[in-house]
């Protein structure tokens, strides 16, 4: 499986919480938005979520975004929303005895939060489709503003299809791309006026600035 848009390098924007960000978001051009179940600011219910997934039009892939407490808190999520993607921390066994295999077809990104070099270690040995990597910020998942650690990555060079997220801006956007060369980016924080809640100019700033950089 590969991270594909006809239109460019394929977006993920995470944290949607409101279904009018959704028209804002597919009409920049994304490639998926990701729904977060993990503790945020972002963080949504069941509830909440299905009227965000009922709001995304076909062409644009629904992810969902959690942490590393249950692997049934996913199965529930996949079955009740009909998700097409998730991710999950790199260390959650989605498989375990008494748990139904993920649906064929869902596509499986694995978080690495990156420190240093040896987070980088042995990423081919993640069972998922592609890796996800993001700052590293004590005690947080995700969403933090921060910029992952560009010059490890760069000189470490990931053999595996991966994403890159974290501090990801329309400034900076095209530099990760061109420099690092990822098969897709993640961006929340960087397209927000407050936590949650999207900014339609910043949406479509940072696709063309990514689409632009690829």
């Amino acid at each position: 499986m590969r991270l594909e848009d006809p239109r460019g390098i394929w977006v993920k924007v995470d944290g949607v919480t409101r279904v009018e960000d959704v028209a804002a978001a597919c009409d920049a051009g994304v490639s998926a938005i990701g729904m977060i179940f993990a503790i945020s600011p972002r963080r949504l219910t069941l509830g909440q979520a299905s009227r965000i997934r009922e709001a995304l039009p076909d062409g644009v892939s629904a992810f969902g975004v959690f942490d590393a407490t249950s692997p049934g808190a996913v199965l529930r999520a996949v079955s009740s929303l009909s998700l097409d993607g998730v991710q999950v921390p790199a260390e959650l066994q989605l498989e375990r005895p008494g748990y139904p295999e993920l649906p064929a077809g869902v596509v499986v990104l694995r978080t690495v939060r990156v420190r240093g070099p040896q987070d980088l270690q042995g990423l081919e040995s993640l069972d998922c489709h592609a890796v996800h990597l993001d700052a590293y910020v004590e005690g947080l998942l995700g969403g933090t503003g921060h910029t992952a650690p560009w010059e490890d990555i760069e000189a470490v060079r990931p053999a595996v299809p991966w994403v890159l997220s974290g501090g990801l801006t329309a400034d900076n956007v095209a530099e990760g791309i061109s420099r690092l060369g990822p098969d897709g980016v993640d961006v929340s924080s960087g397209v927000e006026s407050s936590p949650g809640v999207k900014d339609a100019e910043k949406l479509s700033a940072f696709v063309s600035a990514a689409r632009a950089g690829a």
